[in-house]
């Protein structure tokens, strides 16, 4: 896991050839919160991802597949682990980011025409 500054940077967006950039930030969103998340895989590839940042015991494990690895807080109640984590179609499950994240950006919102 990548440790990106505390603070958060701006958003900004621009418009090229048809294709919409998004500025990534820095720091770390709300715990849970589900964002876009730009990192580099153990073989170097750049990566965008649906995920989420998990802080540390703030997000229930009760729903959570991979109890073996949850964290046991203050208060007897399981957590997911501290890291950033993939959202996949598979829905209940979640896989950890192992490789170094770069920047998130918020899920866009379309509207219709």
């Amino acid at each position: 896991m990548n440790d990106l500054a505390e603070t958060t940077g701006s958003e900004t967006t621009t418009e090229a050839a048809g294709r919409t950039e998004i500025a990534l930030l820095s720091g770390f969103p709300e715990s849970g919160r589900r964002v876009l998340i730009s990192w580099v895989n153990e073989l170097g590839k750049e990566r965008i991802s649906i995920g989420f940042y998990a802080q540390k015991h703030t997000l229930s494990a009760d729903d959570w597949d991979d109890t073996a690895a949850a964290e046991l807080g203050p208060t007897d109640d399981y957590y997911i682990p501290e890291g950033w984590y993939e959202e996949t179609w598979e829905g209940e499950v979640l896989y950890e980011i192992t490789g170094d994240v770069v920047g998130w950006a918020p899920q866009p919102i379309f509207t219709a025409r």
